[in-house]
């Protein structure tokens, strides 16, 4: 049998069928970033004649990349607007699920072993998309200020290479077997960060019709001052400061090591979100709660969740945080939870609510607290939607995996959601049990079943949506997943008078 084939706006591919589902991979959206083209916003692809074989994921986009997932993330370059896609077959009109990687706004790939979505395509009869788009300073670096009009844009080219690949979708999806006209983008992390970001960029908005954001409140963001600062300071250590065209021109190790020089490195940390999406210009005007509560995304029907560990996630870079002879300092604990609030005065008082219902090491309240942070986020994030347009919104939490001692960990529901346990069992702390694989075949359908009728579905019985009254929210738990009203309610208590938005980083000194 023949490879199977299909044709996009720029010229034919080839992809590979595997099993069950057919695989294009590295398919270009927009052309390289390099050269002329580096930090200005996607460019169009240059057509190819005959058949270009899409079989190769391609590199990732340039980063700094953590030790131990060399292999991951693959080789990096300039040549990584890229979309995969994973389909049942090249006809029929199915529902597209257009998955954007985590790694904050510097790190990461859209494909992955615990991230392949054949699985997904395959059981539920969907299109599954992935993508790489610019990160770091190459995707967030704004020298608009500092370079003029041909620079313009810079500040968030990494979204606007999103926004151009929902284009590519709008416009090429049918010939893969996708429905343009039903899609849902969903994300982790960083991704569900850029979910909500393009939930706030008035011309992405047109472009999907659903969202799903797991784990990611979004935070981080740059306003238009404090990113001209940044590039003053980038521009200093590249000597270029007074001839700041000259920086397209530098080679990609040197703009690495610069950037590692103003503090950003392969964890997060306090210069995590150095080269994060510019707030303030027409691409993308406000913040995302902002932008929920205004009823800007009024049409958008939304999912949000999150898991109930967050912050266990730190513990793969610090196990000796697990040790019984280790802990931090009462008054480090205070000062890791105030930087990661809006108002820092207010983080004695919330440690003490944590400490008057636990005794424990303040290192084990330092990962509760900011656990916390999650849930309030999210749920808040949720009501400012509805307060908003008052449209659909549905909430979940994941309490699983209470057999490991790294909980129910940040990124922990994602090979639930792709169905994919078994693969992740390899490389995380996440067994592939009978539960664990049923739990999966939940999230998995409850996911595909919003994107096919914006309403997820638990054993046939549709979800219900959040509200107000009753908070609920889906439990994916250990033995077994329920609708429960106001889940955690003692947890968000403690944070009823403390704000937490998208200015601050919660894992700015997390990972100190």
């Amino acid at each position: 049998m023949a490879d199977p084939a299909a044709t996009t706006d720029s010229g034919q591919v080839r992809g590979l069928r595997i099993e069950t589902v057919i695989r294009f991979a590295g398919i270009p959206y927009a052309a390289p970033t390099a050269g002329a083209n580096r930090f200005r916003p996607p460019q169009p692809v240059t057509p190819w004649s005959g058949v270009r074989d899409a079989v190769d994921f391609g590199p990732a986009a340039l980063q700094i990349v953590r030790s131990g997932r060399e292999q991951e993330i693959g080789r990096t370059g300039e040549d990584s607007l890229v979309v995969n896609v994973w389909t049942p077959g090249l006809t029929d009109s199915r529902p597209v699920l257009f998955w954007i990687h985590g790694g904050g706004f510097g790190q990461g790939v859209g494909h992955t072993d615990v991230t392949d979505g054949a699985r997904l395509a395959f059981e539920e009869d969907v299109v599954v998309v992935s993508v790489n788009h610019r990160l770091g300073m190459f995707g967030y670096l704004d020298l608009e200020h500092a370079a003029g009009e041909r620079f313009a844009g810079s500040g968030i080219a990494g979204m606007l290479d999103l926004e151009r690949a929902l284009e590519w979708v709008r416009d090429n999806i049918a010939g893969f077997g996708g429905d343009p006209g039903n899609v849902t983008i969903f994300g982790h992390s960083g991704g569900a960060g850029k979910v909500a970001t393009l939930l706030a960029m008035p011309r992405a908005r047109e472009l999907f019709h659903r969202a799903v954001m797991h784990g990611g409140p979004p935070f981080g963001y740059s306003d238009v001052d404090t990113a001209a600062v940044t590039a003053d300071r980038l521009l200093h250590v590249l000597g270029v400061r007074h001839a700041p065209h000259a920086i397209a021109e530098i080679s990609v190790e040197r703009l690495c090591d610069a950037q590692a020089e103003l503090g950003v490195g392969a964890l997060p940390g306090v210069n995590g979100m150095l080269f994060a999406p510019v707030v303030g210009s027409g691409h993308f005007p406000e913040r995302p709660e902002d932008a929920l509560a205004s009823g800007a995304a009024a049409d958008i029907d939304v999912m949000a969740g999150t898991a109930l560990d967050e912050a266990d996630y730190a513990l793969f870079a610090r196990p000796h945080w697990l040790h019984d002879d280790f802990d931090i300092g009462a008054d480090d604990l205070v000062g890791r939870v105030a930087s990661s609030i809006d108002d820092a005065s207010g983080a004695g008082a919330l440690v003490e609510r944590y400490r008057s219902h636990r005794n424990a090491r303040n290192i084990d309240l330092l990962c509760e607290i900011m656990s916390d942070q999650f849930l309030v986020r999210t749920r808040r994030l949720v009501e400012a939607k509805l307060d908003g347009d008052g449209g659909r919104t549905y909430l979940y939490v994941c309490d699983v995996n209470h057999g490991q001692k790294i909980g129910s960990f940040h990124g922990v529901q994602m090979p639930f959601f792709f169905d994919t346990v078994t693969e992740a069992s390899r490389s995380m702390p996440i067994a592939a049990t009978r539960e664990n694989l049923a739990h999966a075949a939940e999230a998995r359908h409850a996911q595909a079943e919003f994107a096919r009728h914006g309403r997820p579905t638990l054993n046939g019985t549709p979800w219900r949506a959040y509200d107000r009254e009753s908070k609920a929210q889906y439990v994916f738990g250990e033995s077994g997943s329920a609708l429960v009203n106001d889940p955690y309610r003692h947890r968000h208590e403690r944070w009823r008078d403390v704000a937490v938005t998208s200015r601050v980083d919660p894992w700015a000194r997390l990972f100190a």
